[in-house]
């Protein structure tokens, strides 16, 4: 009976230690790290709350927001982050006016925005756009992408929307001097913008792809 028992000891014990080599198992544990890190992301997004000074810093530039307006544009940065979390491996053009200047207030108490970022690892960094390194193209296909998740977080279909989502109605919502607008008609995303006058974007048909937590 006692072989029995120290058989079994053995076994577990080169199990145990051989665990890490078999097959697969740096697959698992590379998909464990990626789900905790995604969880935590998810929670410091879901937790963040804009400081007042980005709220004073919009009501400066447009003195009409009241603070159901400043609410609105604190849950849309905070959807835009999601929206930024879930793509995968891409990066997402701001769709407002109004909102990327909210982002530019929140910029503006460095502390806590480090903090903010340290904790999101890295998914809310403001990226300002370099006009040297200025592309159409691809700032075309960052806000599509954008316009793709904004849709689906709505259970909106990107290619013939009910509506225009959250994001992308927030400055003709809130009748923003110089706001970005947006037609979606006959298969194509349409854009005004005072720095580009008008885009045409024809909206693709395939999905775009997702970060999984699991």
């Amino acid at each position: 009976m006692l072989w029995i028992v120290l058989a079994a000891l053995v076994f577990f014990a080169l199990a145990f230690f051989l665990m890490p080599y078999l097959p697969g198992a740096r697959a698992y544990r590379d998909r464990q790290t990626r789900i905790k890190t995604y969880l935590r992301q998810e929670s410091a997004i879901k937790q963040w709350r804009a400081p007042a000074l980005a709220r004073q810093y919009v009501q400066k530039l447009w003195p009409n927001c009241q603070t159901p307006h400043l609410d609105m544009m604190e849950n849309l940065l905070r959807q835009f982050f999601m929206c930024n979390l879930q793509a995968e491996s891409a990066t997402l053009a701001i769709p407002s006016f109004a909102l990327q200047h909210f982002w530019q207030g929140v910029i503006l108490c460095g502390k806590a925005y480090a903090e903010f970022t340290g904790q999101a690892e890295h998914i809310a960094d403001y990226r300002p756009l370099d006009a040297r390194e200025y592309d159409p193209q691809a700032m075309q296909q960052n806000l599509l992408l954008c316009w793709q998740m904004a849709c689906l977080q709505e259970g909106l279909d990107w290619r013939q929307p009910a509506r225009l989502p959250a994001l992308f109605g927030l400055d003709q919502k809130l009748g923003i001097s110089n706001g970005w607008r947006y037609v979606c008609s006959n298969g194509y995303l349409q854009v005004w913008r005072a720095e580009v006058r008008e885009w045409h974007i024809l909206l693709p048909d395939r999905p775009p792809r997702l970060r999984k937590k699991d």
